[in-house]
């Protein structure tokens, strides 16, 4: 009786909860351009901090849209790389990983290979071909292009590339070398965008509040219920994620929460791999999974025994979830008071605000609208 029950639950569950892969609505497509040289360290460090903060701010529009990220770090020739570029994906927590693997070494010369990491942002990166998809770039860095090699595109004939394909970019200025300024406005004049400049730490503030620890407590706990499937790669990736998870700022939760109604159904880790969000989803179907493949707890286990270990998976997510809700609220609601001081008190021009102006303005072309009170 109690397998029967556990089937019709799971069953009642499959075909209640969406399927995110038949989502409609825009989409954005955002590739960061990062300059990785050692006068850029403090900015890193805060973007890896704040990245959640930024995409769960970038994915509260309405409608809720669709959201792919990019990232490509540069320096330049004779350093240890000049790109190390990661396509676009909506797997938000590999974009992270990339993030956080980045160091700011290298550098100090000043000019930096600017234009190599813009061509191949506009070029290599996997762009959507529909024009309505709303198509960013986010230049940070606070050195200027070489414009002295005389094997590569330079940035004029590069924003032009970049117009044509409905790309913007945007142009973000770490510090105050004044050489730098006005290349970095022409680029964001070029290519529709617009241009800010930050303090060279990013001026970030990272705020702590009274529920943080118990969030991260939380975090853990649900990184805990993901259970990798498919491929020994596939699973280690999987695995490498749902570590980087409990490390992420408490934003990651809030994210992942963001327009999922169903409890169930919410992700612990994007991308694929994760095996009760895709049998949930109706992604796989759990009697046509290699034993092979799955985790070795499931291994020689009957299906109505996996079906099971599903239900209990999405029960214990459910439970965690209701209180990461409740704590969640609480959080946004301190935040926006001490962001309200901030705004109060002068503090602003920080690299998650920049971003946060520059994408309400350009996603309003796609009919999204945002909280601006949320970024005061």
């Amino acid at each position: 009786m109690k397998k029967l029950i556990t089937g019709i639950a799971l069953g009642m569950l499959m075909l209640t909860l969406p399927s995110h892969a038949a989502a409609t609505g825009p989409t954005v497509e955002v590739t960061f351009v990062l300059d990785t040289t050692q006068s850029m360290r403090e900015l890193i460090e805060g973007a890896k901090q704040k990245i959640w903060t930024i995409v769960r701010h970038m994915n509260s529009g309405r409608p809720t849209p669709t959201i792919r990220l990019g990232l490509i770090g540069y320096r330049d020739r004779g350093d240890e790389y000049v790109t190390v570029p990661y396509d676009l994906t909506d797997d938000i927590d590999l974009i992270y990983g990339h993030l956080i693997e980045f160091k700011a070494l290298g550098g100090g010369d000043m000019p930096e290979s600017v234009n190599q990491a813009l061509y191949e942002a506009v070029t290599k990166v996997s762009w959507d071909k529909n024009p309505k998809t709303l198509k960013i770039i986010f230049l940070v860095g606070d050195a200027p292009p070489h414009m002295d090699y005389p094997d590569e595109m330079k940035y004029p004939e590069i924003t032009q590339l970049a117009a044509r394909s409905g790309i913007i970019i945007n142009t973000i200025q770490c510090g105050w070398h004044t050489v730098t300024t006005p290349i970095w406005k022409e680029i964001a004049a070029k290519a529709g965008g617009a241009y800010a400049q930050i303090d060279q730490s990013g001026g970030m503030t990272k705020f702590v509040t009274p529920v943080d620890a118990e969030l991260t407590r939380l975090s853990r706990e649900l990184a805990g219920t993901a259970v990798p499937y498919g491929s020994a790669a596939k699973q280690s990736e999987v695995r490498s994620k749902m570590a980087a998870a409990g490390r992420a700022d408490v934003d990651r939760i809030a994210f992942l929460n963001l327009e999922q109604a169903a409890f169930g159904e919410k992700a612990v880790v994007t991308g694929s791999g994760e095996l009760i969000w895709d049998v949930v989803n109706q992604k796989v179907k759990l009697e046509d999974i290699p034993d092979s493949d799955l985790p070795l707890t499931l291994q020689g286990k009957t299906v109505e025994q996996r079906k099971t270990f599903v239900a209990d998976q999405v029960s214990r997510r459910k439970d965690l979830q209701i209180r990461v809700d409740e704590l969640s609220k609480q959080r946004d609601a301190h935040v926006k008071a001490e962001m309200t001081k901030l705004a109060e008190s002068g503090i602003r021009d920080s690299f998650d605000k920049a971003i946060a102006e520059m994408i309400h303005i350009e996603a309003k072309r796609l009919g999204i609208d945002y909280d601006i009170s949320a970024h005061q």
